[in-house]
């Protein structure tokens, strides 16, 4: 998953869209793009993860990414 696919640009106001359902540190929170923005939840539409985080926390019980949900096949297959 390249920079842009997990955090694109907002086509609306200029900034990297911050990630869907995290946290975003104070220090940024005026840097990036969030839902206060009409062109938050508009294509591209931002992923899970932040920059330079990958799949990592899999639940025992589905398989999937805890952050992203990608399922476990896919991601050591290379396609997530």
């Amino acid at each position: 998953m390249s920079d842009n696919e997990r955090m694109p640009w907002c086509e609306t106001c200029g900034m990297r869209k911050s990630p869907v359902g995290r946290s975003v540190p104070i220090e940024m929170a005026n840097s990036l793009c969030n839902d206060d923005c009409d062109g938050y939840r508009k294509d591209p539409q931002p992923s899970g993860h932040w920059i330079g985080e990958e799949c990592a926390a899999f639940s025992n019980f589905t398989n999937e990414c805890a952050i992203c949900g990608a399922p476990l096949f896919f991601i050591e297959r290379g396609e997530r």
